[in-house]
């Protein structure tokens, strides 16, 4: 039965590498398997979905959407950047990151942080956008409550019976992972990222978007230059659709026929002035004010749309929504846009409608961008409350006062009584994705222990590195989760690995907090690659990058981050 189980572990590895599956269905499939096959009872199973760590990571989710819309998070990001100073502003920029992400939710951090560098017209995004996902991430391995990771390796420690880890147990070597974060940051920042500024031709060529020209249009019959579209402000008519016909490039000659798709690429927020030309509309869209509902997201990496194509995703009746353009990193896009299948990390504008913002699948599909909520911030004196409330039960959580879970349950009820958030909003928000995935990987384990799997991968490890003693054993499991987190993602590589380094240190007679600590770094060490870590491939559009960016970038950044692990964990958390 223990081959079973590591047969359906591989498996399940694969296909969260490869395939378009989300995690929520192999995770919650894989489950499913070893409970039909009776290798997990019912009150087992039941159990990890209430689990102390599990309640408390959703706890901390719905209360940072309150602290999301503190009036300081915003204002002191204003005043971030010093004009021609770009090493001053960098520092700032992850500073004031790297701190919020230690006790909020870093994708809300990150989201914020980008629609200031954005404005920012003399800056040069690319230059700022990769560390700040960096920053965000070195901030989250300070505490606890820094990333979802942390967490869940702690709802994983819960699971065997031990204490709850404490708030600052991560401090000891996440403050220095975070200094030297940003020493390698200011360093090597300007001569490692790209120059990509909004003149570049792979900038214009990034936004993709399409109109259609009516049978009423007054540009039909005349020529593309003799309609004034090669005399577009910031846009740039590159390619017609004709009859599933691409043509490409555009002559200025070339005459306009009815049901064209004019494909523009260019300044979406100049998308107004195609407005002026009769009988043009912008893709599907024929009565709506666009620039004045515009709004900017970001694919995320569990979405349900990856894989379809735009026509075909029903973003009208899933989001009330329609998608205007379209961004991929730094690759021009060909083609109708309907026709485009939608990958994650893709930067869309949607036109949408008033209840946007309502709709329950927005956070599970999307990153937000745009500040939709901008006029509900709360007043100073509110934002002062909440966050001294959130700071206090942080404090006694730290002096075991009281638990970390029942002080984010106070807090979180108060919230509700000073009615800076309702119940229908929570549902909003709730995390019932990340609540599957975490509830069956904590069943899972409990298979790959109770089976004997987890034992099978513990003496391969010792195979390999029983030279090297019980600091092989350590290195071994920081590097597997290490390699695990670049290839699946975080939280799913922290979920498969937990077993392995618990059950290492088990037949080993050693300490599991290094192994267990190894597990929480490694899940953390995501820089490599724009998907393996949701604020990295929040950047990945708006920065212009390509995947080798993050390559040349992120190598340097993770051995430095390893090197500093691999030396302060043992010495920080001895092997006896």
């Amino acid at each position: 039965m223990q081959y079973i189980v590591l047969i359906t572990i591989i498996v399940l590895i694969f296909l969260l590498a490869k395939s378009s599956i989300r995690p929520l269905y192999l995770f919650g499939g894989t489950l499913a398997f070893f409970y039909f096959i009776e290798l997990i009872s019912t009150q087992s199973l039941l159990h990890n979905f209430v689990n102390e760590g599990l309640v408390t990571l959703v706890l901390l989710l719905l209360i940072s959407t309150v602290l999301e819309n503190t009036i300081f998070i915003r204002q002191n990001s204003s005043s971030l950047f010093s004009k021609n100073r770009y090493y001053f502003s960098l520092f700032k920029i992850t500073s004031i990151t790297s701190f919020f992400s230690a006790f909020l939710n870093n994708t809300a951090v990150v989201a914020i942080m980008m629609s200031v560098i954005k404005r920012q017209k003399n800056e040069i995004s690319s230059k700022y956008l990769l560390p700040l996902s960096y920053a965000a991430i070195l901030g989250g391995t300070v505490t606890l409550i820094g990333t979802s990771t942390n967490l869940i390796v702690n709802s994983f420690v819960i699971g065997e019976g031990m204490p709850s880890l404490g708030m600052f147990d991560f401090a000891p070597i996440g403050i220095v992972l975070v200094l030297a974060g940003f020493a390698y940051m200011l360093l090597f920042s300007e001569k490692l990222l790209p120059k990509i500024t909004v003149d570049d031709t792979a900038d214009e060529l990034s936004y993709f978007i399409e109109a259609k020209v009516s049978k009423k249009s007054t540009l039909i019959g005349r020529s593309v230059k003799e309609n004034g579209l090669r005399n577009m402000r910031e846009l740039f008519l590159a390619e017609i659709v004709r009859d599933d016909r691409l043509i490409s490039p555009v002559i200025p000659s070339e005459v306009i026929e009815p049901n064209d798709i004019l494909v523009f690429t260019g300044n979406v927020h100049d998308i107004e002035e195609l407005q002026s030309f009769h009988g043009l509309s912008i893709f599907e869209e024929k009565s709506r004010v666009l620039n004045s509902n515009l709004v900017e997201v970001i694919v995320s990496h569990q979405s349900t749309l990856i894989g379809q194509k735009i026509k075909e995703a029903g973003f009208r009746s899933k989001f009330n929504a329609s998608v205007v353009a379209v961004r991929r990193g730094s690759q021009p896009l060909k083609g109708k846009i309907g026709l485009i299948s939608i990958e994650a990390g893709d930067q869309l504008i949607l036109s949408v409608g008033q209840d946007f913002k309502t709709r329950g699948n927005i956070g599970n599909n999307f990153y937000l961008i745009s500040d939709v909520n901008k006029n509900s911030f709360l007043s100073i004196k509110d934002s002062i409350i909440a966050i001294s409330m959130f700071t206090g039960a942080i404090l006694l959580s730290a002096l075991g006062i009281i638990s970390l879970f029942k002080s984010m349950l106070i807090v979180l009820m108060l919230y509700i009584v000073l009615k800076w958030t309702r119940l229908r909003q929570l549902k909003l928000y709730l995390p019932f994705e990340l609540i599957i995935i975490i509830g069956s990987a904590l069943g899972i384990a409990e298979v790959m222990s109770s089976s004997g799997a987890a034992m099978i991968l513990v003496d391969f490890i010792t195979l390999l590195f029983h030279d090297m003693g019980n600091y092989g054993y350590l290195i071994a499991i920081f590097l597997l989760t290490l390699i695990l987190t670049e290839v699946i993602t975080n939280n799913a590589a922290a979920a498969l690995m937990f077993p392995i380094g618990y059950a290492t240190a088990q037949s080993h007679g050693l300490d599991v907090m290094p192994f267990i600590m190894a597990v929480a770094y490694g899940a953390s060490a995501s820089f490599i690659t724009p998907y393996s870590y949701q604020t990295n491939l929040m950047v990945y559009s708006a920065g212009r990058y390509q995947f080798t960016d993050y390559v040349k970038y992120g190598i340097p950044m993770s051995l430095i981050y390893s090197i500093i692990v691999i030396v302060m964990l043992p010495i920080v958390f001895p092997f006896n």
